[in-house]
């Protein structure tokens, strides 16, 4: 099975209703997802016409294609029907360990024995005295860390719920390090994460109160208004609502004049932006769709929606004839870098 999705039976229509992206499954791999009821359309009615409040949801049913020929099971843990929002923290995780595990530490700890089952862990790291740093996470009871550098390093774990409840933190553990990582050269992208995380981290902020939790805006032309691009997309968000407003044959400019109306529509916490696939790829005509994508950044944060940019892809019928789409896609990269924001190489 490559996805899977739920059939939840409506009895008030007699219909079932469905979410618009099914979840991706990985193979060999757990995952945490969440289905947001709010995003599901009932099987009679196109996907952007999500189900009213009155409903009467009874039977649940899981479903997916299967491969032809493909053998295997597919297993459900910890299934829970959430409903509100709950404002007690789960519990911080328990029996932390550490150790030596290959070229690192292995640390693993204790689920909590309730139904506060976290949507996520964070793992956290300091050395000797310095301060904490959060490192990384994981859906699973296990991390695996290169520690940088030889000594002795402590780490402590928290848990996040759904609604970003986020535990007090564990027990720490600390454990002595003979041999560090052979340091190697950061990928483009760790370097941008690096410019714009506490940006990031500022904007998010600024939305508490008015953005949706989860909620995920995908905003572009033609490529982004096929069902396909939010279906597969959506595929992937391990929690989430994805909203599509895509637009065939639109420019950059028309992105600028229609943002503010999207955010307030939608109150997205993220916002997946790639336009500039019909706009001209002169010189001057670059130089202004980068004002009309500054001004998209700008208005997202001002939000309080984090932007998440992408390069347009090749276009055309040569693929060696790309100079159009390549000096576009340099001066988007450098304008995201210039304003820290994520960008991510589609080209």
């Amino acid at each position: 099975m490559r996805n899977v999705s739920v059939n939840f039976h409506d009895a008030k229509r007699s219909d079932n209703t469905t979410p618009a992206s099914p979840a991706r499954v990985q193979n060999g791999a757990w995952r945490t997802v969440v289905y947001a009821v709010e995003d599901f359309h009932h099987n009679s009615d196109p996907p952007q016409r999500k189900v009213a409040a009155e409903t009467e949801h009874t039977g649940l049913l899981f479903h997916g294609p299967e491969n032809k020929g493909a053998k295997g099971q597919f297993w459900i843990d910890k299934l829970i029907i959430y409903r509100g929002k709950d404002t007690q923290s789960p519990d911080a995780p328990a029996d932390l360990e550490a150790s030596p595990g290959g070229p690192g530490v292995m640390l693993t700890w204790s689920e909590p024995k309730d139904n506060a089952f976290p949507a996520v862990y964070s793992i956290h790291r300091k050395f000797t005295n310095r301060k904490w740093e959060k490192i990384g996470e994981s859906i699973l009871p296990k991390y695996l860390d290169t520690a940088p550098a030889v000594g002795r390093w402590s780490y402590r774990v928290t848990a996040a719920d759904y609604d970003n409840n986020v535990s007090e933190p564990s027990v720490e553990v600390t454990i002595p390090i003979s041999a560090a990582a052979p340091l190697s050269s950061p990928s483009k992208q760790v370097q941008d994460r690096l410019v714009y995380a506490e940006n990031i981290r500022r904007i998010h902020a600024a939305g508490q109160g008015k953005a949706r939790h989860d909620v995920v805006l995908f905003a572009g032309d033609s490529i982004t208004a096929a069902d396909a691009y939010t279906h597969t997309l959506g595929q992937w968000l391990a929690r989430g609502i994805p909203i599509r407003r895509g637009v065939g044959m639109v420019r950059t400019g028309y992105g600028k004049s229609l943002i503010s109306e999207y955010l307030d529509e939608s109150k997205p916490e993220f916002a997946v932006v790639m336009y500039g696939t019909n706009d001209s790829k002169s010189p001057e005509a670059v130089a202004q769709a980068m004002e009309n994508l500054a001004a998209v950044i700008d208005i997202c944060a001002a939000f309080g929606t984090v932007p998440i940019f992408a390069t347009i892809p090749p276009r055309g019928f040569d693929k060696k004839k790309q100079e159009g789409q390549i000096r576009f896609n340099k001066t988007l990269i450098e304008l995201c870098r210039a304003k820290k924001v994520p960008i991510s190489y589609c080209f």
